[in-house]
């Protein structure tokens, strides 16, 4: 298994891009790949009425939100890996009603295992404001050959 601290993402924010607007709920989303490291990836969630709440004025809906963050966690492991996995384990804690704005996704490695990796990650608002934290447990897929 390829990743980890000391090295480099195998896939860059542009190929991690791509593979958003091959996914048609994640192109739906509007998600954004900004930067990724060896074990941090930023995402974008851009506001649109669409993610709203039912009254579609008061903020991004927490399952929308979710929806989002589940991605980031999933993206952060392509992006290292180039092959990501498949879901065990996932948790959404909502934190702070999420505002009628762009949301920032930042993904953090906790663990980049040969069949397990625990990823982590935290939706926050303009000001830094911490609006939700989700945690997820991945089967890794084995990289092709």
């Amino acid at each position: 298994m390829s990743g980890g601290a000391d090295t480099p993402p195998r896939l860059d924010c542009a190929a991690l891009n791509a593979h958003i607007a091959q996914s048609p709920g994640n192109r739906w989303l509007g998600l954004q790949a900004l930067s990724i490291t060896s074990n941090t990836l930023m995402l974008r969630l851009p506001w649109r009425a669409e993610l709203g709440t039912e009254r579609g004025r008061d903020g991004i809906d927490a399952g929308a939100l979710a929806f989002a963050m589940n991605a980031a966690l999933g993206y952060l492991l392509l992006g290292l890996d180039g092959v990501g996995g498949a879901i065990a384990d996932l948790r959404f804690d909502p934190l702070e009603p999420a505002p009628v704005d762009d949301v920032l996704l930042i993904s953090r490695l906790r663990k980049l295992g040969g069949r397990l990796s625990s990823v982590s990650v935290e939706a926050l608002d303009r000001q830094g404001r911490k609006l939700a934290l989700a945690s997820g447990s991945y089967f890794m897929a084995a990289p092709a050959r």
